[in-house]
């Protein structure tokens, strides 16, 4: 059997979503610390205690978006696979 015949796997789909909702997450929870001591950091900033920080989690950040699109593009070429693979399966 040909790898181009093999029926789409529901568990890739749940693997891709799986990290789609992990960036999800980790940006949550990076923006509620972030939020739960806004004070402490702005005042941090001011002085400039926290610029080797900031650039670190401006880092990590675009990391996770980048992870979560590159996911997003994953599970939209499976849904698309999904999708031609059922119409042909049909015919």
């Amino acid at each position: 059997m040909s790898v181009n015949n093999l029926e789409p796997n529901p568990r890739v789909r749940e693997y891709i979503c799986s990290g789609i909702k992990y960036a999800e997450e980790m940006l949550n929870c990076m923006e509620c610390v972030s939020n739960r001591y806004n004070k402490h950091l702005s005042e941090s900033i001011h002085l400039g205690h926290l610029s080797k920080v900031d650039v670190s989690l401006t880092h990590a950040c675009k990391k996770l978006f980048e992870y979560k699109k590159n996911y997003e593009k994953y599970l939209d070429e499976y849904d698309n696979f999904d999708k031609n693979f059922r119409s042909f399966s049909k015919k």
